[in-house]
């Protein structure tokens, strides 16, 4: 990303440079230009699939998803968007081909293991909650997300958890 020239000012007997960066949204200057796409783009993107604009919604994923964005909500989208319209193959191939990115993001993990369930695919859930449960074990509690507990508890309640306990 380039920077324009910086500013100076003139503040009593001070001049002061002021970095152009600073004239940018601050959000800017604390992420990546693909984390600004993913905060800008997944709200509005899930909006399209909340609304049942399921086409919509899969080609802003598949440009989102070729672009390399590091958000795992796009396969997350993807998944359901093909699961609506009934791609059950298509969405299985794309569950497949999302695990080299984000086969590490528990939200995403969920999201296959309900595709599995929904296709009555036992096989392909068991697996997925055997891979949740070993990502929970390295994944410092510390380190764990609101999205990290919540994909956690959806994993215990299908692993068999007591919902009291969860």
């Amino acid at each position: 990303m380039t920077m324009a020239p910086a500013k100076v000012v003139q503040a009593g007997i001070w001049r002061v440079m002021i970095p152009a960066l600073l004239a940018l949204s601050p959000l800017s200057a604390q992420q990546t230009r693909e984390e600004y796409f993913d905060a800008r783009n997944v709200p509005l993107v899930r909006g399209l699939l909340e609304k049942g604009d399921y086409d919509t919604c899969l080609r802003a994923c598949a440009i989102a998803i070729e672009r390399g964005q590091p958000s795992p909500e796009w396969p997350v989208m993807r998944l359901a968007a093909l699961s609506e319209l009934g791609r059950d193959d298509e969405a299985l191939a794309a569950a497949e081909e999302a695990m080299t990115t984000h086969g590490e993001s528990l939200r995403f993990l969920m999201a296959r293991h309900r595709l599995a369930q929904s296709l009555g695919r036992k096989d392909l859930a068991d697996q997925t909650l055997r891979t949740v449960n070993e990502l929970a074990r390295k994944l410092p509690a510390k380190d764990r997300t609101g999205a990290d507990l919540i994909a956690l508890g959806r994993a215990a309640l299908a692993a068999g958890a007591d919902a009291k306990k969860v």
